[in-house]
């Protein structure tokens, strides 16, 4: 199947579980990219960025038609990874699920969080809004953890979006950007940011090595 570079977004997403790794992953990798897995602690952590490594690469490759190995990853200097190409992507990774946004000359960011009741009132303080914190102080317990990585993730994937640090969030302006959730897990929470208004929006998963659809495009 070809991938042409079009106006909408593709988003895939592929499981970080045991199960799915394979040492022929580290095929896909950069050099430097082995490096960095052979420097995690934990065997369950290295194999995850393998995987999202690799699944990286292999669905970037779709698109530029370049071997997954020799794609040239570049990074901003706050850390915004890109490659030269009018190809835009962005990706986030949380527990056991890592996801993934192309486009074609959309500047984009994206976030996934995991669903924990563990969150942190004082991160809330310290990044929402004064008018956001003040509604979410005012929340039941129960609705609290849901509403906090629902904003959390939309402040992160704007934040990728643009390549700033959360340092600078307040002072983004939200009216050139657009912030739409994606719904594929229950227990997570996914937030788009794009700069160009996009109407259609494609699901795709990947694993081992392979992909297909989880729904036709969808008109947002």
């Amino acid at each position: 199947m070809d991938f042409p570079l079009t106006t909408q977004i593709d988003l895939w997403f592929t499981r970080l579980d045991e199960n799915l790794y394979q040492p022929s992953f580290l095929k896909f990798l950069s050099p430097d990219e082995v490096r960095r897995a052979e420097k995690f602690r934990f065997d369950l952590h290295r194999k995850r960025f393998i995987i999202t490594r690799a699944a990286l690469r292999s669905i970037l490759s779709l698109y530029v038609k370049i071997k997954p190995k020799n794609i040239q990853i570049q990074y901003a200097d706050r850390g915004k990874p890109f490659i030269l190409s009018s190809l835009q992507f962005n990706l986030s990774h949380s527990h056991e699920r890592a996801v993934f946004a192309i486009a074609n000359q959309v500047q984009v960011g994206i976030d996934i969080e995991k669903i924990r009741s563990d969150y942190k009132d004082e991160v809330a303080k310290r990044f929402f809004s004064t008018e956001e914190y003040e509604a979410f102080a005012l929340l039941p317990h129960s609705q609290k953890v849901t509403n906090f990585f629902k904003i959390w993730t939309q402040k992160e994937a704007l934040v990728k979006a643009t390549g700033e640090g959360l340092a600078r969030l307040h002072s983004l302006s939200r009216e050139v950007w657009h912030i739409k959730e994606c719904f594929l897990f229950t227990d997570y929470t996914i937030a788009l940011a794009t700069n160009k208004i996009i109407t259609h929006l494609t699901y795709w998963e990947w694993t081992d090595h392979d992909y297909f659809p989880l729904s036709p495009s969808r008109s947002l």
